[in-house]
């Protein structure tokens, strides 16, 4: 079967969805959803070989597995996501409208060739987080809560990009952005999130939620390590989203409690 390669995008997306479905109390059309989205997600490879977007050769070689694997995976989205629009609250639909306007601009930045630039990963990275919304929006928490937990997961996911695009930027030559962006965009994070709370838009978790990926990312700016030390950073930002992880499951359950 034909599945995504990119390793970093399952935890992009199993991420939010493990909180989301953490953070009220899990419904089953919550978890319909959570199963419809994940079926998306491992169908669009599959997708993107039979459109051709893999390439001539790879439509040749992989053609009957590519449609083969959609037919399993699309009809587990097709067959899930309607019994979770049958099954979920109806104030919950409209807010499909965040992670379907997002995917489509991300097939749009695929038929563009521009998914694995900066700008690229990181909307990658905002329409995977985008998918807890509806998610912990049918568990039953508030829209403060549900975007908690949606922002955080962007924001960190686009603070490690910028900063691992920074590393591997300064020691190819091949451009991106600089560390110090890197280093104003992680502590920029914090600090915004940490107004959003201020200002009653997020729960109070939201700065606290970010700061372990920020200060990994914050660290690498600093010190950037060398090429053979990437698998090592791209582990320790497992950790930290991990952290990051139970620190808003548990913040934002107080604050719902």
């Amino acid at each position: 079967m034909l599945i995504p390669r990119e390793h970093g995008a399952y935890g992009q997306l199993l991420f939010p969805l493990i909180a989301a479905l953490a953070v009220g109390r899990v419904s089953f059309g919550a978890l319909l959803l959570a199963v419809s989205v994940t079926a998306a997600f491992l169908a669009h490879e599959s997708l993107l070989v039979v459109l051709g977007q893999r390439g001539i050769r790879a439509s040749r070689e992989q053609g009957q597995d590519a449609r083969s694997t959609f037919a399993v995976f699309g009809s587990i989205w097709l067959v899930c996501g309607v019994g979770a629009l049958w099954l979920m609250p109806r104030a919950v639909v409209p807010s499909l409208a965040l992670p379907i306007v997002l995917g489509a601009l991300v097939m749009a930045a695929v038929f563009m060739h521009r998914e694995r630039t900066t700008p690229g990963e990181m909307l990658v990275g905002a329409a995977l987080a985008s998918s807890s919304l509806p998610v912990a929006l049918a568990c039953g928490v508030s829209l403060r809560e549900a975007l908690t937990v949606v922002l955080v997961f962007a924001l960190v996911f686009a603070t490690a990009t910028v900063a691992v695009r920074a590393v591997i930027g300064r020691v190819s030559k091949t451009g991106g952005p600089s560390t110090t962006v890197a280093a104003v965009c992680a502590m920029g994070v914090v600090g915004g999130l940490a107004a959003a709370v201020s200002a009653r838009m997020l729960a109070t978790v939201a700065p606290w939620g970010a700061l372990p990926v920020c200060l990994v990312a914050l660290g690498l700016a600093m010190r950037p390590p060398s090429p053979k030390q990437l698998r090592v950073v791209g582990w320790t930002l497992v950790g930290a989203t991990t952290l990051t992880t139970v620190v808003l499951i548990i913040g934002v359950r107080l604050a719902h409690a």
